[in-house]
C-alpha cells in the first residue's frame, strides 16, 4: 500500500534531486544582515490554487537546536508564513512554507544561523496530509480517552513527513511495529451537505473532523473486509475542512485508511490524494555565506538497507554539486574516507554504514582550504518493502568482507559484522570477521562483549572447525563482565570442547563440578552438564562412575520395550545409510536422539563406532581421535575392540599423526595378532 510521488519523492528525491542545485543568477540583496546563510528556493511544482509548498535541504549545522532561526522570504523581502516539517536526523531540515504568489520558477530565500534571532509566529499549514509518529508507550487503544493519553506519554517523536493520502500499510518513519500515527489534514469540499466518512485499521483508529469525533475502529484487532463498515456522519458546509486520523500499531500487520461518501454518492471511496488541499515542491540551491565566501556544499539520502535480527547496516547517497575543479576528499564520520576525482557535475558516492546513527562528515577540495562538515543522519530507508534485497545484500556483503579484510572497519562495527556473520551462518564473512574482532577484542562494545563471543564460541566450532579459536572465544566470554548466566553457559560449553576435541577430561571435570545449574538453560543444560561430566570420567577410564552417572538421568524410553528395540536397529541403519551418502548432518543428529533418548549409550561402542565413522567420514579426525580413545578405556573387553583401534588408526593417518597412528598398530598387532585389522593395519603403515 502507499505508493506515491510523496514520501520516497520527499525524503530521497527532495533530498538529492531538489537539494543543492544550481538555480539562475540571483538578484536579491542579502535581506537579513544578522543572517550567516541562506539558500536561494525554486519553486518547481506548483498545482493550481497551492500556495504552501515544500523544500527540505542541508544547514550545515548553522540552525538552532529548534529551528528558531530559519526565515523564509519571497523575492521582494516579505518573510512568509512557515512550518518546520522535520529537523533532523542531523543537520537536514524540511520546511513548509505559504507563498501566495507561488507558481513554477519563482524565486524565495531561505536565511538561516543567526545567533540573536527569535522565535517566528507560530503557523500551520492547512493543505496536504502531515503524517507524525511515535513510538508507542505502555496503553491501550481501547477507547479515544486511552488513546490520547497514550499519545501524550508518547515522547520519541520519530519523525514527520508529507503523505499524499491516508492510505499505508506500514510505518515510513521507523519500525513497522509499536508505534502511534497522527494525520493532520486538509480537504476540500466543494458540494456542501451531509458527508460520510469511515476507517479501517489494524490496529485501532480514530477519525475527526472539524474537532469532532466522527467514527472510530478501537482495540486490537486486524483491518476489517468492509471499508465503510466503521463511518459517522457530518453536515458540511463548502470550503476548506480539518481532518485528524489517529492510528495505533501493536505487533503485526498495519493498516490505516480514510474513506469517504460525498453528498450523491452511492459508495464509500478512498480519500484519494486530489481530494486534500495540494501541496507543492521547491528545489534549494547552493549554500551562500553573507561574506561570499566559497563553500562546499553536499547533501545525502538513504539508499538501501538489510536487517537481520534487528541489526540495520545502511548505504547512503552522497551528493556534491558545488562546482569546484579538483579531487574530493570524503571522510564519512566511521573510519572510512574517499577521495574522489571531481570531473563531472554532481559528483556521487554510496558508503555503507554498519549502523544507524549520527556521523560526522567532511568534505574537503584537495589543496585548496575549502572544507564543511556536516552531521549526517543515517536511518533506514522505511519505505523499502524489503528487509534483506538480494541483489543490496551482495553488494553490501562484498563492501563488508573488503572492510573486514584490509582491517578498516572500528571495533563496534566489527562487532556488528561479526553477528551478522553468525546470524546468517556465512562462513567466509565469520572467518573474516572472527581474525578482525580477535585484533580489537580489546576495545570491543562491552554491553554485547560476553554474547558476542560466546556465540562465536559455537560458530567458530560448529561452521569452521576452529577448535582453538572456540577454546579462546569461550574463554573470553567468561573473563567478560557480562552476564552471570552467559559466563556459566560459556563454561559448560567450553567444557565440552575440551573434553570432546582436545581430550582434557581432568579439567573439564573440574569446571563442570563447580557450575551452578541455577545459571543453566533448563532443562537440556542441567543435564548436559552430567552428560559431560559422565564423558569426562569416561575419558579418565572411570567407567563406573560415567555409567552411574548416565543411569541416573532418567531414560526417555523403557530399553527393554521390544518396539524400541527394533526401532532403535532401524535407525542404527539409517545411520549408516546417511555416512554412505555423505548426510553426515543427518547422521549426528539421529546418533545425538538416540543418546539422548537413552544417556546410557554414550558408552556403548556400537553407537560410538558410528559416530566415529561420521566424523572420520567428514574429515573431522580430532573428534573421532578423542571419541575413540574414549570409547578403548571403557569398552577393554569389546569384542570389537581390534576394529575400534583399527578405525582409531585411520583417524591419525587422517589427521597426519603417523606417530600415534604406529603406536596404536603396536598395540593391535600385540593384543589381537590374528584380527582381521591387524592384517588391513599392516597395510596402512606400509
Amino acid at each position: 500500500m502507499g505508493d506515491h510521488l510523496w514520501g520516497r519523492g520527499v525524503r530521497v528525491a527532495a533530498a538529492l534531486l531538489y537539494c543543492c542545485a544550481a538555480l539562475p543568477a540571483l538578484a536579491q540583496d542579502w535581506a537579513l544582515k544578522e543572517f550567516r546563510f541562506r539558500r536561494a528556493i525554486e519553486i518547481t511544482d506548483c498545482p493550481a490554487g497551492c500556495s504552501v509548498l515544500h523544500v527540505s535541504f542541508p544547514h550545515h549545522g548553522a540552525l538552532k537546536p529548534d529551528g528558531s532561526d530559519l526565515r523564509v522570504l519571497d523575492a521582494s523581502g516579505k518573510t512568509l508564513n512557515q512550518e518546520i516539517l522535520r529537523l533532523g536526523p542531523g543537520d537536514q531540515v524540511q520546511v513548509l512554507f505559504d507563498c501566495p504568489t507561488a507558481k513554477p520558477n519563482v524565486i524565495c530565500y531561505a536565511y538561516f544561523g543567526s545567533a540573536n534571532a527569535t522565535t517566528p509566529s507560530a503557523w500551520k499549514a492547512e493543505a496536504g496530509v502531515v503524517l507524525e509518529t511515535r513510538r508507542r508507550t505502555e496503553g491501550d487503544g481501547d477507547s479515544w480517552g486511552n488513546f490520547q493519553r497514550m499519545w501524550g506519554n508518547a515522547k520519541e517523536v520519530q519523525g514527520r513527513t508529507l503523505r499524499p493520502k491516508i492510505f499505508d500499510g506500514y510505518n515510513v518513519l521507523g519500525p513497522n511495529t509499536n508505534f502511534l500515527s497522527y494525520y493532520r489534514a486538509h480537504f476540500k469540499v466543494d458540494k456542501p451537505g451531509v458527508h460520510r466518512f469511515c476507517t479501517n485499521s489494524d490496529d485501532a483508529s480514530f477519525l475527526l473532523i472539524d474537532g469532532k469525533m466522527i467514527c472510530d475502529y478501537p482495540g486490537w484487532h486486524g483491518a476489517g473486509a468492509n471499508i465503510g463498515e466503521r463511518n459517522g456522519v457530518i453536515d458540511l458546509s463548502a470550503g476548506v475542512h480539518k481532518l485528524e486520523y489517529y492510528h495505533c500499531q501493536g505487533e503485526g500487520e498495519t493498516a490505516c485508511i480514510a474513506g469517504w461518501q460525498r453528498p450523491g454518492e452511492k459508495h464509500f471511496t478512498l480519500m484519494e490524494e486530489n481530494a486534500f488541499v495540494p501541496v507543492g515542491r521547491a528545489k534549494a540551491g547552493s549554500i551562500e555565506s553573507a561574506d561570499n565566501a566559497a563553500r562546499l556544499d553536499f547533501s545525502w539520502a538513504a539508499k538501501d538497507h538489510v536487517v537481520v535480527n534487528g541489526r540495520y547496516m545502511v548505504r547512503m547517497t552522497f551528493i556534491c554539486e558545488a562546482p569546484l575543479s579538483g579531487n574530493l576528499v570524503w571522510n564519512f564520520g566511521d573510519g572510512m574516507t574517499l577521495t574522489q576525482k571531481k570531473d563531472k557535475e554532481p559528483v556521487t558516492v554510496t558508503q555503507l554504514y554498519c549502523a544507524p546513527g549520527l556521523y560526522k562528515v567532511t568534505l574537503t577540495r584537495e589543496g585548496a582550504s575549502e572544507t564543511v562538515t556536516q552531521t549526517v543522519g543515517v536511518e533506514p530507508n522505511w519505505e523499502q518493502r524489503e528487509e534483506f534485497p538480494e541483489k543490496g545484500w551482495q553488494e553490501i556483503h562484498a563492501t563488508l568482507h573488503q572492510r573486514l579484510e584490509k582491517g578498516m572497519l572500528k571495533p563496534e562495527h566489527t562487532a556488528v559484522a561479526l553477528a551478522y556473520a553468525i546470524d546468517l551462518d556465512n562462513k567466509k564473512l565469520l572467518q573474516a570477521a572472527s581474525a578482525l574482532a580477535w585484533k580489537q577484542v580489546a576495545n570491543f562494545p562491552a554491553e554485547s562483549h560476553a554474547l558476542t563471543f560466546y556465540t562465536l564460541g559455537h560458530k567458530l566450532q560448529e561452521e569452521l572447525r576452529d577448535y582453538a579459536g572456540s577454546d579462546c572465544a569461550f574463554q573470553e566470554a567468561i573473563n567478560s563482565k557480562g552476564d552471570d548466566r552467559i559466563r556459566e553457559q560459556a563454561k559448560l560449553h567450553r567444557a565440552g570442547l575440551l573434553i570432546h576435541v582436545f581430550g582434557k577430561d581432568a579439567e573439564a571435570f573440574e569446571i563442570l563440578s563447580k557450575l551452578n545449574d541455577a545459571l543453566l538453560v533448563p532443562p537440556h543444560e542441567p543435564v548436559l552438564r552430567q552428560i559431560y561430566m559422565a564423558d569426562a570420567s569416561a575419558g579418565m577410564g572411570k567407567r563406573e562412575d560415567a555409567q552411574k552417572r548416565l543411569e541416573s538421568l532418567r531414560p526417555i524410553v523403557n530399553l527393554a520395550d521390544r518396539a524400541y528395540a527394533i526401532g532403535r536397529r532401524s535407525r542404527l541403519l539409517a545411520v549408516q545409510t546417511y555416512i554412505r551418502r555423505g548426510e553426515y548432518e543427518a547422521a549426528q543428529k539421529e546418533l545425538r536422539n538416540i543418546e539422548w533418548e537413552t544417556p546410557v549409550e554414550r558408552l556403548s561402542d556400537e553407537t560410538g563406532m558410528l559416530r566415529a565413522e561420521c566424523y572420520i567420514a567428514d574429515n573431522d579426525f580430532q573428534h573421532a581421535i578423542v571419541l575413540l580413545n574414549r570409547l578403548i578405556k571403557v569398552n577393554k573387553e569389546s569384542a570389537r575392540m581390534p576394529e575400534m583401534l583399527f578405525t582409531l588408526m585411520k583417524a591419525y593417518r587422517g589427521a597426519k599423526q603417523t606417530e600415534q597412528m604406529q603406536e596404536t598398530f603396536s598395540k593391535l598387532k600385540k593384543e589381537h595378532p590374528y584380527a582381521q585389522e591387524t592384517a588391513l593395519g599392516a597395510m596402512m603403515v606400509k
